[in-house]
């Protein structure tokens, strides 16, 4: 409490000081410490340096000559859609990259051991399509592994998925390949819009779940980095968002086999090596109904991310490239500084960081005590 009250105060060193003693003291200190700790280092660690705020003015420059980068051409395409028993929706998913209006080069859909009748409806939305397509009906092996399998199977250049709920805008592939199949650039991801079981929109601030998912996709807009936003939470907020090289796909060993969270680890990896580039009109219409994996056990996706994190976390920290390799922006403390860890403060994961880097954090960031000049009064 005392901790907490100095904060408050504005004694922001005398508070990190109290934490460190107890981070010394405690393994395992409660909850509210961690939470209360996280606060507070979100705050202090960005106005601890100024490694941040020059690179947020390269990273502009950086955004500002996007348009004028090389175009990839002919950049090629290819939609891959993993589908599970929502034969209700599949019709529509593929119906809206019929209706694209630049068509994909290829299109390959997996049928991952369906229960209801998403095999025939989906044969069907396929018959006489003039496009490359490919389908695969057969057991259960789970979404990561289905994925893998689709992307594996394509010869495009660029890789689209698209869950089986969801649908795109009909300028996405259009905007996606424009904005991102340009030299320097492996991949990134648009807006997206939440809409119900019958195509239509959740608005803003309505109240209804939905608004905690356009939250997490609006926090791009609260990080200093479009890379540096996912070590705070998936604002893509699903795979189906993703546009991507298959080269870096390949770079990145594919997706993990996580049942929750794989399109967010396979993010959080590909910002150590390329900076996403985040498209405007790239609509991605995410559906919300009662079978989303995410509402399978609120706890359960909670505690693979946490997993997840601790791993990302180290990584980020024992990175060691240099600015100019790789992603020179990748969110890590060696190229953002303090910035990166105000990043990881705010994300609510800060009990996620090893014990020995927090205390170096918290060492380099509490001021040291004035010193007195030989012969200065003293009262």
């Amino acid at each position: 409490m005392l901790a907490l009250s100095l904060y408050q105060l504005g004694c922001i060193d005398e508070s990190l000081a109290l934490y460190r003693t107890l981070l010394e003291k405690f393994e395992s200190p409660p909850d509210a410490v961690w939470c209360n700790l996280g606060l507070m280092l979100a705050t202090a660690a960005f106005e601890a340096d100024d490694a941040s705020l020059l690179m947020q003015v390269r990273y502009a420059a950086w955004q500002s000559a996007l348009g004028l980068l090389p175009v990839d051409e002919p950049a090629t395409i290819a939609i891959v859609i993993p589908s599970y028993n929502h034969a209700r929706y599949v019709e529509r998913a593929i119906r809206s990259v019929l209706e694209q209006s630049l068509a994909p080069d290829e299109i390959i859909v997996i049928d991952d051991g369906s229960s209801d009748d998403s095999v025939q409806r989906i044969r069907r939305a396929l018959d006489g399509v003039r496009i490359a397509h490919q389908f695969i009906a057969r057991e259960n092996r789970g979404a990561a592994v289905t994925l893998n399998e689709a992307i594996e199977r394509a010869s495009s250049q660029w890789i689209a998925p698209l869950n089986s709920d969801d649908f795109f805008s009909p300028d996405r592939l259009r905007s996606l390949r424009h904005s991102c199949a340009r030299d320097g650039i492996d991949w990134g991801f648009g807006n997206v819009a939440v809409v119900d079981e019958g195509d239509r929109p959740f608005a803003r601030n309505s109240g209804y779940r939905s608004d905690a998912l356009y939250s997490v996709h609006d926090s791009i807009h609260m990080s200093q980095s479009l890379g540096l936003s996912f070590l705070r939470c998936n604002p893509a907020i699903s795979t189906g968002n993703l546009f991507f090289r298959k080269s870096l796909w390949r770079r990145l060993g594919g997706f993990a086999p996580l049942r929750y969270n794989h399109d967010w680890r396979f993010c959080l990896e590909a910002t150590l090596v390329a900076e996403p580039v985040f498209v405007r009109d790239a609509t991605y219409h995410y559906r919300w109904h009662n079978s989303n994996t995410i509402s399978d056990d609120p706890l359960k996706p909670r505690e693979e991310a946490s997993a997840m994190m601790r791993d990302a976390f180290a990584n980020a920290i024992k990175s060691v490239q240099p600015q100019g390799a790789g992603n020179p922006f990748a969110p890590t403390p060696i190229v953002w500084g303090h910035g990166f860890w105000s990043m990881v403060a705010a994300s609510g994961n800060i009990s996620a960081v090893s014990r020995s880097e927090l205390l170096a954090l918290l060492g380099a960031i509490i001021a040291p005590a004035p010193k007195l000049q030989p012969g200065a009064a003293q009262n």
